[in-house]
């Protein structure tokens, strides 16, 4: 296929290629029985993320960069940090923060013994590479997307948020093997590597430094957290938000000249 230009297809991989499957992860980590419970004891304050964080920030401070996904939520600055590799020992790193919610329980930060164990074993698996990675699956209408770029005309950049402990068991995992077929490994810019988070300039920076800076028009950036687009946008990025239509990334990278429209 013969597009306008060759361009550099930078792919956020969290909630937009690949995502956690949060039955299975509320079934294994969290135990189902214990958030049913903990759901109809707060029925009309429900909600265990926003626990998590508020965990999490108690432990290790607040930062207001980073939100979780298009949502308002700031993530924490201890996971933003372990995001972008701060912590070299990920086991000693776990242990101090289960540490301190043990603590936090004892000086009754916590609504009911049940919103602790929630917690706890939440933040555990958030920490964990190995119970992070499993969890993991394709979101496969938009990996199809990636099957039809022709990688002798494009490069396709994966441009994730995702710490340096996990990502070698996530590249080695059923799911990880899949998005390598499509991404090349030399073609991924992960935030524990480079020590950046999006949507830290930094990040972009790295990007510029690596495929350049002339003509960016040539990088065409896909994610799923508003907050990274418009950072990418104002720094003249052109970005497209995914929303959970995968049509109208397709009507995009259609427009663009970057794959073909399928015949019905």
């Amino acid at each position: 296929m013969n597009s306008l230009q060759a361009y550099i297809i930078l792919c956020d991989l969290g909630g937009t290629f690949v995502d956690v499957d949060q039955i299975t992860y509320a079934k294994d980590e969290l135990g189902i029985g214990p958030l049913f419970a903990y759901g109809l004891t707060n029925f009309l304050n429900f909600n265990p993320q926003k626990r998590i964080f508020q965990t999490l920030e108690k432990i290790g401070g607040t930062q207001s960069v980073i939100t979780h996904e298009n949502r308002d939520n700031a993530v924490p600055k201890i996971y933003c940090d372990w995001m972008a590799g701060a912590y070299e020992d990920h086991q000693a790193l776990r242990e101090y923060i289960l540490q301190e919610i043990d603590k936090l329980y004892q000086e009754s930060f916590f609504s009911s013994y049940l919103e602790y164990c929630i917690v706890y074993n939440a933040i555990n698996a958030m920490f964990c590479p190995e119970k992070l990675v499993q969890h993991q699956y394709l979101i496969k209408p938009m990996v199809a997307l990636l099957e039809r770029i022709d990688p002798a005309e494009h490069t396709l950049v994966a441009v994730t948020n995702w710490d340096p402990h996990s990502y070698p068991l996530f590249l080695e995992s059923p799911v990880g093997q899949k998005i390598a077929q499509h991404i090349k490994k030399e073609h991924m810019i992960v935030s524990g590597y480079i020590k950046y988070n999006k949507p830290h300039e930094g990040f972009y920076q790295h990007i510029f430094d690596t495929y350049g800076h002339d003509n960016k028009q040539k990088y065409l950036f896909i994610d799923n957290d508003i907050t990274n687009i418009k950072a990418a946008q104002e720094l003249g990025i052109p970005s497209i938000h995914f929303t959970g239509d995968v049509s109208a990334i397709e009507q995009a990278l259609i427009d663009r000249g970057i794959i073909y429209e399928k015949r019905v």
